[in-house]
């Protein structure tokens, strides 16, 4: 009998701690997650900076991944590369470099949010609702629209009606107290009152409307100059991104060369340390752009082309001498490839696949070819086109990040390739530490250099307003001098 209470009492007891354990919750964003990403990884991967490529201050960047190509928010853990950035215990690899690591209960916060699939609100519909969400949608989401313009721009308006209102209820009052005693002589206030009538409460509205109108035009203008300076600020001095500064689908940022059918490019590197070489400033990568016929030989302007071939765009990528070797591993050339299709596009639909760059010297060298049809009838309109240059995966769709734009418009005269034929690169992913030249200006590197500039290859204009010939002649400016010819 003992032995069977034993029993019982132990089966309760699991049963009762079994109830009284708590049910898990989800891992809220808001309010456990987003504040890790804040005090330690913004600062480095969000808007004002984006080390490696990557931000951490919105889904899309995160799931995308920075110039590794990796996101940030796949399964399964042992795989994830927010997870072992965060848990590494190599110093170089670490994230965040610098500082206290992440706590134990944050990386098991990190941990369970991925493993429930990394859910981010990013859209009103993500967002917490209002308090009144679970009653007549319709009706309650325009009163909580209306509760914040009211108190903004209706309260005081209302504030100066309601005493006209009182006054025009207390003449209506006095008027009906005047008719019912008429032997009594009304005071000098009652028949002030009396004369305030609805025309002059119409008025009152009108006035109370217009200044209503008035005060929130004004707020929304300088509301809009404030937006419009935050966004300048921010495009041309601390977080130009692909998004911010190139436009829509990767359109290249030109270089400053006169027209040339390809040529070479050099690419410098991003940080900035007194313990680098030379600060930092240094070249990491040059580019060789040309552009080819079909039986892959270079052609250049003036060259014999048949109509209906194909020619090939070639980009090759070379390593600088002593550039960082892990930014040119396998693992991230094999990530690279040349496509004419925008992010997300299907594999499929693709009329031209996207080409990989190929090895041509073991971590020095790439190159991929990409090829494209002239027109079969001759003489015809100028062939124009866009390449980018992805880095990322294209097993099913185009995803990644393109880093650069080529750019071409090929011409052809009687056969041959006129010298209107343009090809040149730029790029399309911008960090979060170069600046942009406001358009118009120019940046100190164009107007004193160590590197060569480009020289003026035949006569231009002779305008001397065009070439600033007043402005640094001053005082001493002759026109007429000016229209003279020069002397033999």
């Amino acid at each position: 009998m003992l032995v069977a209470w034993c029993a019982l009492l132990a089966l309760g007891t699991k049963a009762l701690g079994q109830t009284a354990e708590p049910a898990k919750l989800p891992v809220d964003f808001r309010t456990r997650v987003e504040p890790i990403l804040q005090a330690h990884c913004v600062s480095c991967h969000g808007p004002s900076e984006a080390k490696g490529g990557l931000r951490l201050d919105r889904r899309a960047y995160a799931a995308r991944g920075g110039d590794s190509g990796k996101s940030l928010l796949k399964m399964p853990l042992d795989e994830n590369e927010l997870i072992r950035r965060v848990s590494a215990a190599d110093r170089n690899i670490i994230m965040p470099p610098e500082g206290p690591k992440l706590s134990q209960v944050q990386i098991a916060t990190l941990e369970a949010w991925i493993a429930e699939g990394a859910p981010w609100p990013t859209s009103t519909s993500d967002a917490p609702q209002s308090i009144h969400a679970d009653k007549d949608k319709g009706f309650w989401k325009t009163f909580d629209a209306f509760v914040p313009f009211f108190e903004h721009h209706l309260r005081l308006p209302l504030a100066i009606v309601l005493p006209f209102l009182i006054l025009y209820w207390i003449a209506v009052r006095t008027r009906r107290r005047q008719k019912a005693t008429t032997n009594e002589a009304p005071s000098s206030l009652s028949r002030t009152i009396a004369h305030f009538g609805p025309s002059h409460l119409w008025i009152v509205v009108l006035l109370m409307t217009l200044l209503t109108t008035t005060t929130y035009l004004a707020e929304l203008h300088e509301r809009l100059a404030t937006q419009e300076k935050r966004l300048k600020q921010r495009r041309l001095a601390t977080s130009p991104t692909a998004e911010d500064v190139v436009g829509d689908e990767g359109k290249p940022i030109r270089p400053h060369h006169p027209k040339r059918l390809g040529g070479t490019y050099y690419r410098g590197n991003d940080e900035r340390n007194e313990k680098l070489f030379n600060n930092g400033f240094y070249r990491t990568a040059t580019f060789h752009l040309s552009l080819l016929d079909q039986d892959k030989r270079k052609l250049g302007l003036g060259d014999r082309i048949e109509p209906g071939q194909r020619l090939f765009v070639r980009v090759e990528i070379e390593r600088s001498p002593f550039a960082t070797p892990a930014l040119f591993s396998k693992e991230v050339m094999e990530q690279a490839y040349l496509t004419d299709l925008p992010e997300g596009t299907e594999i499929a639909d693709a009329t031209i696949a996207p080409v990989p760059f190929r090895t041509a010297v073991e971590g020095e060298r790439w190159l991929a070819d990409y090829p494209i049809d002239l027109p079969a009838s001759g003489d015809a309109d100028p062939l124009k086109g866009l390449i980018h240059v992805y880095k990322g995966n294209a097993d099913t769709q185009i995803s990644g990040t393109h880093h650069y734009g080529v750019e071409y418009e090929l011409v052809v005269t009687q056969g041959k390739l006129d010298a209107a034929s343009e090809l040149w690169m730029g790029p399309t992913y911008v960090t979060g530490n170069v600046m942009i030249p406001v358009p118009g200006k120019m940046s100190i590197e164009e107007w004193f250099d160590w590197r060569p500039l480009p020289e003026i290859p035949h006569e231009q204009t002779k305008d001397p307003k065009l070439l600033g010939v007043p402005e640094h002649l001053g005082a001493d400016y002759d026109p007429s001098a000016q229209e003279k010819s020069p002397p033999e």
